[in-house]
């Protein structure tokens, strides 16, 4: 899964990195690239992760410090990235 550092788009949802990028990697069959966020079914249920950024935006944008807490809130409102598109890429900028 892409980060905020790595080689692919500012923006979300991030593509999976190409195999050639990771070509040790990628001859294991356990490696799976995937996207940012990711959505997938463990153990007959539905997990969406992601790679920390919305997290990181809302802490710059909110009183609130606490990460969990904030992840939380964004399962509360139903929303995975609640300030994008207005303030994600310029945090992206200030993180970096």
């Amino acid at each position: 899964m892409p980060g905020k550092l790595d080689p692919s788009n500012h923006s979300l949802p991030q593509q999976p990195f190409h195999p050639c990028i990771l070509q040790e990697a990628t001859r294991f069959s356990s490696t799976k690239l995937a996207s940012n966020p990711y959505l997938c079914k463990l153990g007959g249920r539905q997990i969406l992760g992601h790679a920390g950024q919305p997290v990181h935006n809302l802490m710059m944008v909110t009183d609130e410090m606490d990460p969990l807490q904030l992840l939380k809130s964004t399962l509360d409102w139903g929303h995975i990235v609640p300030t994008a598109p207005d303030t994600l890429g310029k945090a992206y900028r200030l993180l970096t």
